[in-house]
């Protein structure tokens, strides 16, 4: 009787087990993903100089990442900036949970924040966002790259 339950007892672990790699596989590939070739800035100053004096538009696919110690709320702003951006706000795991559309070049009236705390910024070419269809939710896979073409 004994072994008999120890059976049922590991059946059910293993079709609970297969039951969550199931679930995951389904929710992996269900998600709209992004890749990115990203120039990461974590420093402080390189944060606040953003693509600050940039005058040529970035390549496709090409972007900046501001990574924070932790989660913020921090506003950003188009002083000095060039080229119309969008920016999108991630948290910890890369997936997008806001995102502002054609921030227009130099201006310095607006700031722009998300509503939520994030842990990454992302700046790329204006109408990048509609173009790829990013939505919250949609996983960012970022490639680090060493500088901006």
């Amino acid at each position: 009787m004994i072994r008999f339950l120890i059976y049922i007892f590991a059946m059910y672990i293993l079709f609970k087990k297969l039951y969550q790699v199931i679930i995951n596989y389904k929710e992996y590939y269900s998600i709209n993903r992004l890749n990115l070739n990203l120039l990461k800035v974590s420093s402080e100053k390189k944060r606040n100089q953003g693509l600050m004096n940039r005058k040529n538009r970035l390549k496709e696919n090409e972007g900046m990442l501001f990574e924070y110690d932790k989660p913020t709320k921090i506003k950003m702003w188009m002083k000095n900036t060039y080229i119309p951006l969008d920016i999108i706000f991630l948290d910890k795991r890369f997936r997008v949970i806001e995102y502002k559309e054609n921030l227009k070049p130099h201006d310095i009236t607006t700031d722009y924040s998300s509503n939520k705390k994030y842990k990454y910024a992302i700046e790329i070419n204006s109408g990048t966002i509609k173009k790829r269809n990013i939505k919250e939710g949609t996983l960012i896979i970022p490639k680090y790259i060493k500088k901006l073409n």
